[in-house]
Formats: C-alpha cells, sequence, structure tokens
C-alpha cells in the first residue's frame, strides 16, 4: 500500500526521511520508506539512528577495524554525542547540523 501525503506535518516528516534516507528512495518507490512512513516512528528516533550509523562509519575508519551498531552506540554514549544530540537536537533543523553539533569536541 503506497503511503499518501495528508498534511503539512507528514511532508515534513518526509522530506526528514529524504535527508536520512539513500538518494535511490527519494523519488521512486522505497519498500523501507514506505514501511517508515507507515510505522510513522518519532523523527527524533530516526535523526539519532542515522546519527550513530554515521557515526559507526567514522570510528570505522578511524580504527581500520568493522565496528559494530551496538559498539558504535556505547561509543557515542561514552563520548557525550547522545548529550550532545539531546541538546541540540530540534525539528526543524537539518541532519548535517544536528550530527555536527552531537560530535563537536
Amino acid at each position: 500500500m503506497k503511503y499518501k501525503k495528508n498534511n503539512k506535518k507528514q511532508e515534513k516528516y518526509e522530506a526528514l526521511l529524504n535527508q536520512l534516507m539513500p538518494e535511490e528512495c527519494h523519488d521512486k518507490d522505497c519498500f523501507f520508506k514506505e514501511l517508515i512512513l507507515t510505522l510513522h516512528p518519532m523523527p527524533r528516533l530516526l535523526v539519532q539512528f542515522k546519527c550513530i550509523s554515521k557515526f559507526q562509519k567514522k570510528l570505522t575508519k578511524e580504527q581500520g577495524a568493522k565496528i559494530d551498531a551496538l559498539e558504535a552506540a556505547n561509543e557515542w554514549v561514552d563520548r557525550g554525542c547522545a548529550e550532545k544530540f539531546a541538546k541540540y537536537y530540534d525539528e526543524d533543523k537539518t541532519f548535517t547540523e544536528i550530527y555536527k553539533k552531537s560530535t563537536s569536541v
């Protein structure tokens, strides 16, 4: 079933997903995007998951070894990124702005 946009809030939610999802999911049917749009998890949760995913890639590159998602999430908390995320998160900010503020020293 194709998700239908009904109002500005839903359009804003889809715009957020377009920031977080691979470009190939933006303009055509994407099962995962449709699933997320249907289940409609909180935007804050989606953004933080994406931040941790990006942080995981950064850690993997820095350490030269694969870092799993749980280890990345623990580092996210231990390095104070989760606390910064909580402070700086705002639905009107882009993912990039939030990630940079959350990981700044």
